[in-house]
């Protein structure tokens, strides 16, 4: 699959939310209830995205992997939110719709991701990925270090999330 990425701009809203809705009800399928999944609303998802894009954050990253005009993932990085005393970067969220994954557009948006947070000054990044997430090997495969774990309340279900993290060295070898 050629794919072209690239910033997203504000017209990208709606697709964003859709790629977002159908990956989480697809990832999450055993993980949370399906009255949640099939509940799970593109149009607030949109007017959420749609803020993000309209009132960017210069040290925020939010790209778009398409094809043909269509956009099938997307990445969402920035500050890391717990005042982390060695790591300041953090991927927030990247998904793909599944015809999409195992292509490399999941490491190209990494890797993209992670230069733009370096470059932005914020060495050292971490992510948070649910316990369950079949896509924890992609992190580990990124050289993700597990660094801590907590536990989340999500949609009413208490969910156990795990840290990676990529120290400012390791951040910078596995985004060239």
């Amino acid at each position: 699959m050629t794919f072209k990425l690239r910033p997203a701009t504000a017209d990208d809203a709606q697709a964003i939310a859709q790629v977002h809705v159908t990956s989480w009800q697809h990832t999450y399928a055993a993980l949370l209830p399906q009255t949640v999944l099939a509940n799970l609303s593109v149009a607030q998802r949109q007017a959420q995205w749609l803020q993000w894009l309209t009132d960017p954050q210069p040290d925020h990253v939010l790209w778009v992997a398409e094809q043909e005009d269509q956009i099938g993932a997307f990445v969402c990085a920035g500050p890391e939110r717990t005042q982390h005393p060695t790591l300041h970067g953090e991927i927030y969220a990247i998904y793909l719709l599944p015809a999409w994954q195992r292509q490399g557009i999941g490491r190209a948006l990494w890797q993209g991701a992670c230069a733009q947070l370096q470059a932005a000054g914020l060495s050292g990044i971490r992510v948070w990925v649910w316990r369950d997430n079949p896509a924890v090997a992609f992190y580990v495969a990124q050289g993700g270090l597990l660094e801590a774990v907590r536990t989340v309340a999500i949609y009413g279900v208490e969910v156990p999330e795990i840290s990676y993290a990529w120290p400012q060295d390791r951040a910078e070898m596995n985004a060239d």
